[in-house]
């Protein structure tokens, strides 16, 4: 009898809303991880590869059943991921982006 074969976990798109300390506009990345600290090891990585001072104002799930992206709250992983010993930071208040809504 043949076995059968394990199912590999499937990954997730994550879409990071950034701004570097240097820059007035916002960058945005995409990555396509196992999970939100597997997103944030890739984000850590390109800010460390590139020294750029960043820091996350928005942060989004793409939900493949519903076909939209989901925001995440990040006043949650702010304090969650702040002992992270990551290259970036979180912005939370930010007037500059609710006006670009």
């Amino acid at each position: 009898m043949p076995k059968k074969k394990k199912l590999e976990p499937s990954l997730v798109e994550f879409r990071i809303h950034f701004r570097l300390s240097d820059c007035v506009g916002l960058s945005v990345k995409y990555f396509m991880a196992l999970d939100l600290e597997q997103a944030f090891s890739m984000f850590d990585y390109v800010c460390r590869k590139n020294k750029l001072d960043a820091e996350i104002t928005k942060l989004y799930q793409w939900n493949r059943w519903l076909s939209r992206w989901e925001q995440f709250d990040i006043t949650d992983f702010s304090t969650v991921y702040a002992g992270g010993n990551y290259s970036f930071g979180f912005s939370i208040d930010d007037q500059a982006l609710i006006a670009q809504s």
